[in-house]
């Protein structure tokens, strides 16, 4: 079946988050508000910033929107279901998952913005479990970005501006989470509209 086919027609509705109020930066220059996050230092290769929220429904339904600037490699992202990390400045973040949108010219050989798929095992180890490249987007500009996790499925469908990148099948169900986490890489990163809606 496409990937497509996943998407079910009734999206989950009941928000059980919307904003960034209440979370705490990890590692990195975080500015902020309950309607936009910031992170400003370009050096950082896994800034984070963590807001606590209990995920355990049978879907469950991560929007972002987020903008970068700057030039070369440079990166963002959402990590969902996430639990059990010990430190916000390595390289994974617990047990998670990872959204990651990209731009990396040195390993691609081009401009093209890459959507991806992670799993983090604990702050150390993680590794990519999918990848798209996302015909005619720019990092540089205002990409949305949604994560439909259905658990009876146990189906990762990522879709980047209305259009799905791709499915991913997870080997065992993701049961639970206790917190989500934004994430950069070495460029000032600007968040929007970020929603987490369950059924």
């Amino acid at each position: 079946a496409p990937a497509a086919a996943v998407v079910p027609a009734q999206m989950p509705a009941r928000a059980i988050k919307s904003g960034f109020a209440g979370g705490r930066s990890l590692f990195g220059s975080w500015s902020v508000s309950a309607a936009r996050a910031a992170q400003s230092d370009t050096n950082l290769l896994f800034t984070k910033y963590s807001i606590p929220l209990a995920q355990s429904a049978n879907q469950t339904l991560f929007s972002i929107a987020a903008s970068a600037a700057g030039t070369g490699r440079i990166g963002y992202g959402l990590h969902f279901f996430a639990s059990g990390e010990r430190s916000g400045n390595g390289y994974g973040f617990g047990s998670s998952f990872l959204v990651w949108l990209t731009r990396d010219p040195g390993y691609y050989g081009t401009d093209a913005m890459y959507v991806q798929l992670y799993q983090s095992f604990d702050d150390v180890n993680m590794v990519q479990l999918a990848s798209a490249a996302v015909p005619g987007a720019s990092i540089n500009r205002s990409n949305k970005t949604d994560v439909l996790y259905d658990k009876n499925s146990r189906t990762i469908t990522v879709m980047v501006n209305g259009d799905v990148a791709f499915t991913f099948g997870v080997s065992m169900p993701i049961q639970r989470g206790d917190k989500i986490a934004l994430r950069t890489l070495g460029a000032p990163v600007t968040f929007t509209d970020l929603q987490v809606k369950t059924n």
